[in-house]
């Protein structure tokens, strides 16, 4: 079972939409959608390495994680990277989020351990690609929550899309 360690998250992002709580379940085909429209059949890249299953996530790790609450989420990950999007009601409201986590390896870790090297280590190239990644997936998930809040005769222009987190989206 995945776990959703708050300390591994390094960029994130949500909304609550008004009266939408019925809708939680279209959030995610949406967002999977856009994500196969920019990756399938694009060819070679950093893209066809990412990977999107829906799953059961626990809140955190170990014994306490088997034991707390389930949320179901949309796990996209492009290793060792996963952004976990959510949607569910809240009340009468549609709760839409994702957070993007640094999740190291046994390896990555010792090595950060040991030599001092973490995700702000990372070279150009590889921001520029953690941030595509973090990006299509802020788009996907945006343009589901513009497509629920249209249906609805919902302002989208309400909404804040800017991230929080290092990359700043």
């Amino acid at each position: 079972m995945a776990k959703l360690p708050v300390d591994a998250v390094v960029e994130t992002w949500g909304v609550l939409i008004p009266g939408q709580a019925a809708k939680a379940k279209e959030i995610y085909p949406l967002v999977q959608k856009t994500i196969a429209q920019v990756t399938s059949g694009a060819g070679q890249g950093p893209w066809d390495q990412i990977k999107t299953q829906v799953q059961d996530v626990a809140g955190s790790g170990g014994l306490l994680g088997m034991l707390s609450a389930k949320r179901n989420r949309l796990v996209i990950e492009w290793s060792p990277y996963k952004i976990y999007v959510g949607s569910r009601a809240y009340g009468h409201d549609l709760d839409v989020n994702w957070n993007l986590t640094f999740e190291q390896g046994f390896f990555s870790k010792f090595l950060q351990d040991s030599t001092g090297l973490s995700l702000s280590s990372l070279n150009a190239f590889q921001v520029e690609d953690l941030r595509a990644f973090a990006s299509l997936v802020h788009r996907g998930v945006t343009t589901a929550v513009d497509t629920i809040m249209q249906q609805a005769g919902l302002d989208t222009s309400k909404i804040n899309k800017s991230t929080k987190g290092f990359l700043g989206i």
